[in-house]
């Protein structure tokens, strides 16, 4: 008996169309939620998803299996060491993540991650206008008690601009020990370029070009920056 050509490119096509979408998983997403930055770098292979993932900072890696637009599998968080289900669904611009938290009374959260480009955009590229402005985050250290008692804070600023450039530096340092006060003195300057892609923001060193990634999260008066692990610097808008 022949074979029918016909039916070898049917079954060409419908592999064809398999590998595209399990394909279509693979990329760079970021996503922006009230209160829910989150960000995946995924890759395919066969039908198997892998990839790493960070929630409000949280760094985490998963592994799931693809069936045509849908994977399911498990999201391990490395802070608190623990896995969690969950289910996912791509579109040909957005990741969709439905992971189920047992301590939350077992509630669905759904996020939504749009794709992004190859690659960070040039320094000439987008600015989160939420950024612009001058902000200070203060760095507080004590220990010891009674007589013993030391403390300790200094203030560091940085001020976003919009023509791209970023300055930032240490203000003075004040506190006491033992009944003594204590003064530092402020820092030097460094001026570095600046732009964001998502909830990511880039910098560049202008005399290199080296780059260094962050993420962030700003509302009208705190600025949230992190970078993917376990240390994060909550920010205070001064103007």
């Amino acid at each position: 008996m022949n074979a029918n050509p016909l039916y070898f490119c049917c079954i060409l096509i419908v592999i064809s169309m398999s590998e595209a979408k399990a394909q279509s998983f693979e990329g760079s997403f970021a996503g922006q939620q009230p209160g829910i930055a989150s960000a995946a770098i995924t890759k395919v292979n066969d039908a198997e998803l892998t990839g790493r993932f960070e929630l409000n900072g949280r760094p985490g890696k998963f592994r799931a299996k693809i069936c045509a637009n849908n994977c399911e599998g498990f999201i391990h968080d490395e802070q608190m060491q623990k896995d969690y289900s969950f289910t996912g669904r791509v579109t040909a611009d957005s990741l969709y993540l439905f992971i189920r938290f047992p301590e939350l009374d077992d509630q669905l959260i759904v996020l939504q991650m749009s794709r992004q480009p190859e690659g960070p955009p040039a320094v000439g590229g987008a600015r989160a206008k939420a950024l612009i402005g001058l902000w200070r985050y203060t760095e507080t250290f004590s220990s010891g008690s009674g007589d013993n008692y030391a403390s300790f804070s200094t203030d560091y600023f940085m001020e976003f601009k919009e023509d791209g450039t970023a300055i930032s530096w240490k203000g003075k340092s004040a506190g006491g020990m033992g009944g003594m006060s204590l003064e530092g003195k402020a820092g030097t300057t460094q001026t570095v370029g600046w732009h964001t892609s998502a909830n990511r923001l880039f910098l560049v060193d202008p005399v290199s070009g080296a780059k260094s990634t962050l993420l962030f999260s700003a509302d009208a008066n705190r600025l949230m920056l992190h970078n993917g692990g376990s240390e994060k610097k909550i920010m205070e808008r001064v103007r």
